[in-house]
C-alpha cells in the first residue's frame, strides 16, 4: 500500500487529475479543495497489485502549512503545473524545495513525479517539457504530460509513482 500525495499551486488540475484516475469523469468547474481528502485505487504495475492512497492538497497558500502533513509519511509526491502558467512552473519548484527540506528524496526517501498538466491546451502553452526535464534530470524526478479533460497521461502518472516507490 502506497500514499501518494499531490501538490502543486492552486487552479493547476490536482483535484481534477485525481477525480478522472479514481472516478474516471471531469468536471470543468471543479472547486479549490479545502484542507485534503483522499481516495483510494488499487493499479497493477509490473504484474504487482499496488493500493494507492491518493492524498489530494489544497494548493492555496493559506494552506501552505499543513502539507508537509500530508506528505511526510508518503511514498510519492505528483508535484503539479499547469503548462499555460509559467507562475505554476516556478512555484511547482518552490513545492520540490519545500519538501527537500522536510523530508529524504531520491533513492532512500520520497519518489518525485512532475506533472505537466493541461497539455489539451497546447496552444497557450508556456512551459516546455524540456525545462520541465531539465527540472526533473536536477531532482531525480520523472516527467509526465497530462489532460484530466482528455484523459491522456492520468494513468500514466500514477504508474509512474508506483514505478519510483
Amino acid at each position: 500500500e502506497f500514499k501518494i500525495c499531490v501538490l502543486g499551486d492552486k487552479g493547476v488540475g490536482k483535484t481534477c487529475l485525481v477525480l478522472r484516475f479514481i472516478e474516471g469523469y471531469f468536471s470543468q468547474n471543479q472547486q479549490s479543495t479545502i484542507g485534503a481528502f483522499f481516495l483510494t485505487k488499487s493499479l497493477p504495475v509490473n504484474g504487482v497489485l499496488c493500493k494507492l492512497q491518493i492524498w489530494d492538497t489544497a494548493g492555496q497558500e493559506r494552506f501552505r502549512a499543513m502539507a508537509p502533513m500530508y506528505y511526510r509519511n508518503a511514498a510519492a509526491a505528483i508535484v503539479c503545473c499547469d503548462i499555460t502558467d509559467e507562475e505554476s512552473f516556478d512555484k511547482m519548484k518552490d513545492w520540490v524545495e519545500e519538501i527537500k527540506m522536510n523530508v529524504p528524496v531520491g533513492q532512500q526517501g520520497l519518489a518525485i513525479v512532475l506533472a505537466l498538466n493541461k497539455t489539451d491546451l497546447e496552444e497557450r502553452r508556456v512551459v516546455s517539457r524540456a525545462r520541465a526535464e531539465e527540472f526533473a534530470a536536477s531532482i531525480g524526478a520523472a516527467v509526465v504530460e497530462t489532460s484530466a479533460r482528455e484523459n491522456w497521461g492520468v494513468a500514466r502518472l500514477f504508474e509512474c509513482a508506483c514505478e519510483r516507490v
